[in-house]
């Protein structure tokens, strides 16, 4: 994306967003805030420091020393209620900013006829007019105004300097040229500021637009994603693994003890057949919430129409101690049509898988067994081991199986 830099005078008088306006608002609200702060500690330094003068020296003119004393007090009291009032707006900008330029340009321009008022009775007295500098730099040097604002406000600031002065004291042409060229040079300062500000916020918004935009996207593209993988790895029926997600995690197996189970519904045909697709159906997403419940949903695929392979950690024991609730809880699920419940047969065969080749003797095994429970009368089950397998190893459960097929991995590494 490219950031924006329009031409210099089209920006700084072209109509700005109210975001960007609540925004310089808000700023200066911090910038005017920080100056009437620090104000109020100077003034109630002076304050001291006329009222010490006034106590230790009477002899010194007291009408001076009166007239500076009320007004760095007064200073002080305006400054403590503009910090107060703009503190307590700081973050309510948005509905306010009206309201909180009127109090910022009040403020300015107490500011610059305090200034004013000070710097002409220190001149008098043999002074300096450095109060008068110093309070219209931190307006147009602090303060983000725009140009309308800026060279309005420093002609009349100028203007009102010179004809409160020139009556009162004898002010030499270098003087009032030194005065002009300061304040060319203030104005300058503030609308190449006003300018940079307005840019930096401009391109600030809409770098943020471009990223809610990129967040949104990529909030889409997970979700995409997140379909497309249940879509490919899972079967919309049962809501266990298909064929594709088996494919995926045959590797993931290499390397442990596994117990596999063949397993199908028996009579699945004749239910499907006499009752309808809808009753066989129910019946196998019945099955697989089974399934899912005692072996956990990473483990249990659908390969057929009626036919389910569970792979899994689980020795003897705990393998028997499963299908058998399993069963159980199978014959509470009626099919009212023929006022039965399902019966499943299961084939289980437990062994090493060393090679992805054994994982496919494994699945072979089990089936033979499966093959068997069938022609002996089915609603049963049949658990056999390796004969190589140690005895010790086939109770053991081995909990170690971390299941992550290559696709996961490769959708994981592309969100993040």
């Amino acid at each position: 994306m490219k950031l924006r830099f329009d031409p210099f005078f089209h920006y700084l008088f072209k109509h700005k967003s109210s975001d960007i306006i609540a925004s310089i608002t808000a700023q200066n609200i911090y910038c005017i805030s920080l100056i009437a702060i620090v104000n109020f500690f100077i003034e109630l330094y002076f304050s001291l420091w006329n009222y010490s003068i006034m106590i230790l020296h009477p002899e010194i003119p007291h009408l001076y020393i009166v007239i500076r004393l009320n007004s760095c007090v007064m200073m002080m009291l305006i400054s403590a209620i503009v910090f107060l009032y703009l503190i307590s707006y700081r973050n309510k900008v948005s509905g306010n900013v009206k309201k909180i330029c009127f109090v910022l340009l009040a403020y300015s321009i107490i500011e610059i006829a305090f200034g004013i008022y000070i710097s002409v009775y220190d001149l008098l007295l043999g002074g300096n007019s450095y109060v008068f500098f110093i309070m219209t730099l931190c307006v147009f040097g602090i303060l983000v105004i725009n140009p309308y604002g800026s060279i309005t406000l420093s002609i009349i600031s100028l203007v009102c300097f010179y004809l409160v002065l020139i009556p009162v004291y004898d002010v030499e042409y270098s003087d009032v040229l030194n005065m002009t060229e300061y304040f060319f040079f203030i104005n300058f300062i503030s609308v190449i500021r006003y300018y940079l500000t307005c840019t930096w916020y401009e391109n600030h918004f809409e770098l943020k637009r471009v990223n809610e935009e990129l967040t949104l996207a990529k909030e889409r593209l997970e979700e995409s994603n997140e379909m497309l993988h249940s879509i490919s790895f899972y079967d919309e029926l049962s809501c266990v693994k298909n064929r594709n997600a088996l494919r995926a995690d045959w590797s993931e197996y290499n390397g442990h003890i596994l117990s596999v189970m063949m397993m199908d519904i028996d009579d699945f045909k004749y239910f499907n057949d006499t009752f309808g697709h809808t009753v066989g159906d129910n019946v196998i997403r019945e099955v697989a919430r089974l399934l899912s419940k005692y072996f956990g949903i990473e483990h249990c695929y659908r390969i057929g129409g009626d036919e389910f392979l569970i792979i899994s950690g689980y020795g003897k024991k705990s393998f028997e101690e499963r299908i058998s609730s399993l069963r159980k809880d199978l014959t509470k699920f009626r099919i009212k049509e023929a006022d039965v419940s399902p019966t499943i047969s299961c084939g289980i065969y437990r062994g090493v898988c060393d090679y992805e080749n054994d994982l496919r003797v494994l699945k072979d095994m089990a089936d033979e067994l499966l093959y068997k429970i069938k022609k002996t009368g089915k609603d049963s089950f049949m658990f056999k081991a390796d004969p190589l397998l140690p005895t010790g190893d086939i109770d053991i459960d081995d909990s170690s199986i971390s299941l992550k097929s290559a696709m996961e991995s490769k959708i994981n590494n592309s969100i993040s």
